[in-house]
């Protein structure tokens, strides 16, 4: 899937301005879920439940409504893999290593 990704922006590429190029990332962040809880004990509760969970980074927002960030951890990955230019130049690894980097991320 990410190496279609990469050959059809590089099938793009002869409409950009000239000398453009493109820096091409992997990049992750993880997954963040906003819950809004009917009271401030059940807020206590999801956050200690998400805790437990290995959900670390989780916490509660005290605004109108008591609110919970779930999140499992504040590490991301961005790691530049090479660039595309207007020419269709492909600066970057295969498709099949393109997607094997994207499965084992």
């Amino acid at each position: 899937a990410v190496g279609r990704a990469v050959a059809a922006l590089a099938a793009e590429a002869t409409a950009w301005p000239a000398g453009e190029r493109w820096t091409v990332s992997l990049k992750f962040e993880p997954p963040i879920a906003h819950v809004r809880c009917a009271t401030l004990a059940a807020a206590r509760r999801l956050v200690r439940v998400c805790h437990a969970s290995g959900w670390r980074e989780t916490g509660c927002n005290l605004a109108d409504v008591p609110t919970v960030a779930v999140r499992s951890t504040g590490a991301a990955l961005d790691c530049p893999l090479g660039e595309v230019a207007r020419d269709g130049a492909r600066h970057v690894p295969s498709a099949e290593r393109l997607d094997f980097l994207a499965a084992e991320a």
